[in-house]
């Protein structure tokens, strides 16, 4: 049975939620995700703050916090192949990354600027 949050996920976003979690338990063969961590993914995915995941769970902001930090946040990096700094907090960014599958899960990096492509004037 799908939760009710993972269920929004999939019919307000349009993403496979399922899948996204599939792939972070297979990802170096790590242990499943446990349901409130599937939770707070998908209320984080729903634009929620921490404090109001927290009231719903019970659970104290750092609890909350805890739980990205340890046990959520270092899957998805690995996923990823970045670093958690990368992503922690920005669920803007995962967003956009489960919205379009083909980036494979990479954070895109800005073009890097040369003196071949820099076209800027500094004036005097």
């Amino acid at each position: 049975m799908v939760c009710q949050n993972c269920q929004q996920v999939i019919e307000q976003l349009n993403i496979d939620i399922d899948l996204f979690f599939q792939k972070l338990e297979t990802a170096s063969n790590r242990r499943q995700i446990s349901e409130i961590d599937k939770e707070i993914i998908c209320q984080s995915l729903l634009g929620h703050s921490r404090q109001h995941i927290a009231k719903i769970f019970n659970l104290s902001d750092q609890q909350i916090r805890d739980r990205l930090s340890n046990n959520i946040y270092p899957r998805i990096a690995e996923l990823m192949q970045i670093d958690q700094e990368q992503i922690a907090g920005k669920w803007v960014k995962l967003l956009n990354l489960l919205l379009h599958p083909n980036n494979g899960y990479k954070l895109q990096t800005a073009p890097q600027l040369n003196n071949d492509n820099f076209q800027g004037s500094f004036g005097r």
